[in-house]
């Protein structure tokens, strides 16, 4: 109970950031990111105001380090807005098969209210100001049965502005095999029985979309389709980060970092994440308790929303990274790998 603190954190606490990810509370954010010392302590700051993908990154203290500096000034990058909306209305309308899609999935997301829209580019003009904003050009890609959306932060030269002082890292199958290596040696005989290894996953829901975006750069996040029943371009400003624009990468992973981090320290989770995606480890004899109250740090404590239908329920294979992990391979299995 930090009344005080939740007061203070309430006052500037954006109808933006509540909007986006309506269950996370930068007090608990800030509370909890101090008991286990988590060298990022803007955490709570990005729950309560949103993150900034462009220009400068704050230093977070939680990746490694690697000097990116930007190729483009804020102020080159302010200066060409204008122009750059000029051309990129000019544009001519994509395939209708392409435009139908990209409308689809953008749909979609005004449904979801994870996009404001739709606005004309006068509309736009007369809420920021003719060269006070810049939009990206959207398209999708197929990714085997789903389609993704882009937002094309390198044609709108916004990345070109993006500098930091630390890259992200994430897992890998290695760093699963790791952790079984662990657990063998710390149960001191084979994993078996009982005390067979159990992994699951979980994924968090719509990833970036659930961090919200500072409301000085909000005129930027701005993205833009072909109508195909107006038959003209149009503009939805997005409340989150959007999927193109490379600092959405690090302030995204920001947020990963630091559940997996909470859900070890203080659960004692054996977990790890590749972007959105978490690996969970257990033991049969505990009954899915990891991945159980995993799941309840998020909805009862951090508020970051899962995706309940991408689970995967603890057992000896799971699908992670594109990869099928098996932990308890069978004899033909094995010949297959000796071989």
């Amino acid at each position: 109970s930090a009344p005080l603190l939740e007061a203070f954190w309430n006052s500037i606490h954006t109808d933006n950031s509540k909007s986006v990810a309506p269950k996370v509370l930068p007090h608990i954010v800030d509370l909890v990111a101090h008991s286990i010392a988590w060298p990022d302590t803007s955490e709570a700051a990005m729950a309560a105001v949103g993150a900034s993908p462009l220009f400068q990154q704050e230093r977070t203290g939680v990746f490694r380090g690697k000097e990116t500096p930007a190729q483009m000034t804020q102020q080159q990058f302010l200066d060409g807005c204008a122009g750059y909306m000029h051309r990129l209305i000019s544009r001519s309308a994509p395939p209708d098969e392409l435009a139908a899609k990209v409308f689809e999935l953008t749909e979609a997301e005004i449904e979801a209210d994870l996009l404001q829209g739709y606005f004309t580019f006068e509309e736009m003009n007369h809420k920021y100001g003719e060269g006070k904003w810049r939009a990206l050009f959207r398209y999708a890609i197929c990714q085997g049965i789903k389609w993704r959306l882009i937002d094309n932060g390198k044609a709108g030269e916004h990345n070109l502005t993006y500098s930091s002082t630390e890259t992200i890292h994430t897992t890998s199958t290695a760093a699963g095999v790791a952790v079984a290596a662990a657990f063998r040696q710390e149960h001191g005989k084979a994993l078996s029985g009982q005390w067979k290894l159990q992994v699951s996953t979980q994924d968090m829901w719509k990833a970036y979309r659930q961090i919200p975006c500072h409301e000085s750069q909000r005129p930027f996040m701005v993205v833009m389709v072909w109508h195909p029943i107006w038959k003209k371009w149009v503009f939805g400003e997005a409340k989150g980060l959007l999927f193109g624009i490379t600092g959405a990468v690090l302030n995204f992973n920001r947020v990963p970092a630091f559940i997996v981090a909470v859900a070890r320290r203080w659960l004692a989770i054996p977990c790890q994440h590749f972007f959105d995606d978490f690996r969970i480890f257990d033991v049969l004899c505990s009954n899915g308790s990891c991945n159980r109250f995993f799941k309840r740090l998020l909805d009862e404590i951090l508020g970051w929303r899962i995706d309940a239908g991408k689970e995967q329920m603890p057992a000896s294979k799971v699908l992670f990274l594109g990869n099928n992990e098996d932990y308890y391979p069978d004899d033909k299995m094995l010949g297959i790998l000796k071989d």
